[in-house]
């Protein structure tokens, strides 16, 4: 680094919204963080109301609608990571 130029950071209070206009204006930022909150929502609300909605759907008893929600979404889940990784792995090598 060269003498005299330093680096701004943003330790005090009053430098609060230059910090935060700097974190804003990196869109892919943003756009992931968004991303990622909107799929962590999905899931905690597929997760909490899922087996209700198939209780209702199916007349399933509680017990037995949570234990086939698991039953179909972890393999799901387990899949879907694994897919994920195999399709990220072809891509990088190609």
């Amino acid at each position: 680094m060269e003498e005299g130029k330093e680096k701004p950071s943003y330790t005090k209070l009053k430098d609060l919204p230059k910090a935060t206009k700097l974190v804003f204006s990196r869109l892919p930022f943003v756009f992931i963080t968004l991303g990622v909150c909107v799929e962590n929502f999905n899931m905690s609300v597929g997760g909490a109301f899922m087996p209700k909605v198939m209780q209702t759907q199916f007349y399933l008893p509680p017990g037995k609608a949570a234990l086939l929600f698991g039953v179909i979404a972890i393999p799901c889940a387990f899949s879907g990571n694994l897919l994920g990784t195999f399709k990220k792995k072809i891509l990088i090598k190609h």
